[in-house]
């Protein structure tokens, strides 16, 4: 679709890029509003793939959904919507069951589908990479159209936009023991992987030498994915070290116990946190202060379950996120987050069992280490360390080292040339913390007409990555779009 066709129809043209959850959630909810103008409905991602993304591109059986089915739906009016799917194939599916994340990506697309067969409106997928943005015409800062720039040289002319980028790869870590050329050598051997989704992390996954050593530069749910790619019988053999400064694992899911519902927790939140929530933004309160009425909410709840208070505050989150003053947050950044994301994003029960199981046998260990320099050996690396808590340098001599630490969530670090440029020309504004984009109410960026969905929502909310949340979000941007 070129610009003289949109200019020739009275069709409305929405692009949104990214296929991953947030694209397809907000391009299905656009399908099924069967009472708005003709769309033309332009989903766009690099990779050709849609409804898939990281999370549920992967193939393995072992990489489980972190959320149980019945809170999984895409729909939050129809919360069975994907256990329906479920059932379809396997009847005894339960609502409580842990299931492949292939899985999901299978139901995100079945829905996809099955939106595009009945709707009134148009969907395109359009395989490109969006390198820029340009306002098309501008008019007392409300911006009429939008001209997305390809890498490959071609353009697309939109009314509106809608960007659900998703996650991005973990951020190098920082070699103080590492000067700037040897660093960059270090970060281009074969045997580091940046990215475990990468093609080139999974080829090395599959063909790694028997008896290798491999590491794994952090302990959290990503480490736990490539841990559990290793526990194929034919790898039994391979040595797994796990470093990250705290050596914190993530807490795991409680086992479903039959007969019991989900239920909500209202009772359990604690009334401090209750009334902070209520008084809007930048409270004088701090992140202290809300961490003691949270424990002291869990010590209440004994010998209940923590998981039931943690539960209990999510509503609530972004408003408490919000009720905290700037110089609060990034101290939550700092030092709690790490410990509030280790018991808030939780480990499906079974690949946390044999992970537990890998630990107590020696397979895989586990320690609170920071990393400080990497120095190329031939076909393997020398990696330098220090124990929290200890000067003295330990090395090891590694055949793969995994870059594990998760997304990288902060735009101070993040080098993308899309978010580089429409930052540039002032269509998004970052946040103070670095987490995130500023959004207005309708999630639109700095101009009207943008939009943003995904997980750097967390600078304003807080909770902005699991679909709870997201799928929330999405809703809100459809309706924005239609307007």
């Amino acid at each position: 679709m070129n610009s003289e066709q949109s200019s020739t129809v009275t069709r409305r043209v929405i692009a949104v890029v990214g296929a991953g959850f947030s694209g397809v959630a907000v391009v299905t909810r656009l399908l099924c509003q069967h009472d708005s103008m003709p769309l033309d409905i332009v989903l766009i991602n690099a990779s050709g793939k849609r409804a898939r993304g990281v999370a549920y591109g992967t193939e393995s059986s072992s990489h489980l959904l972190n959320v149980p089915a019945g809170r999984m739906s895409i729909w939050p009016e129809k919360p069975d919507d994907f256990l329906n799917f479920l059932q379809l194939t396997d009847p005894n599916t339960s609502g409580h069951d842990f299931v492949p994340r292939s899985r999901y990506g299978d139901y995100l697309e079945h829905v996809l589908e099955n939106a595009q067969q009945n709707s009134p409106h148009r969907l395109v997928h359009q395989v490109a990479k969006v390198t820029d943005i340009v306002p098309s015409k501008l008019q007392h800062y409300k911006l009429q159209q939008f001209e997305l720039q390809f890498a490959n040289g071609g353009s697309l002319l939109a009314d509106k936009v809608v960007l659900a980028l998703g996650n991005f790869p973990p951020q190098n870590p920082h070699l103080v023991a590492t000067n700037a050329a040897d660093a960059a050598i270090a970060f281009g051997h074969q045997a580091y992987l940046r990215d475990p989704w990468s093609a080139a992390a999974q080829k090395a996954l599959q063909t790694l030498p028997r008896n290798a050593r491999v590491l794994l530069l952090g302990t959290g749910l990503s480490m736990l994915d490539v841990a559990m790619l290793l526990e194929g019988p034919t790898q039994q053999s391979v040595q797994i070290d796990a470093i990250s400064r705290r050596g914190l694992l993530p807490q795991a899911h409680r086992d479903h116990i039959a007969g019991t519902q989900f239920a909500t927790h209202d009772a359990l939140i604690p009334p401090a946190l209750r009334a902070l929530a209520t008084v809007g933004q930048q409270h004088s309160t701090t992140a202290l202060s809300i961490l003691r009425n949270l424990r002291a909410a869990i010590a209440v709840h004994a010998p209940g379950d923590w998981r039931d208070v943690i539960a209990a505050i999510r509503p609530i989150t972004p408003a408490l996120w919000r009720a905290l003053p700037e110089i609060e947050q990034q101290r939550f950044i700092r030092h709690l987050a790490p410990y509030w994301d280790t018991h808030r994003h939780r480990a499906a029960p079974t690949p946390a069992r044999t992970l537990k199981r890998a630990i107590a046998s020696g397979r895989i260990t586990v320690n609170a280490s920071r990393i400080v320099a990497l120095q190329a050996l031939g076909t393997q690396l020398l990696v330098s360390t220090k124990a929290r808590g200890s000067d003295a340098i330990q090395q090891q001599k590694y055949d793969l080292v995994i870059n594990c630490t998760g997304p990288q969530n902060s735009l101070l670090h993040l080098q993308d040339t899309l978010i580089d440029a429409i930052s540039q020309r002032g269509l998004a504004q970052k946040l103070h913390n670095g987490s995130g984009f500023a959004v207005a109410a309708d999630l639109s960026l700095a101009v009207a007409g943008l939009h943003y969905v995904g997980p750097l929502l967390r600078a304003n909310f807080w909770e902005a990555t699991a679909v709870p949340e997201l799928r929330e979000h999405a809703r809100t941007v459809a309706a924005a779009l239609t307007l």
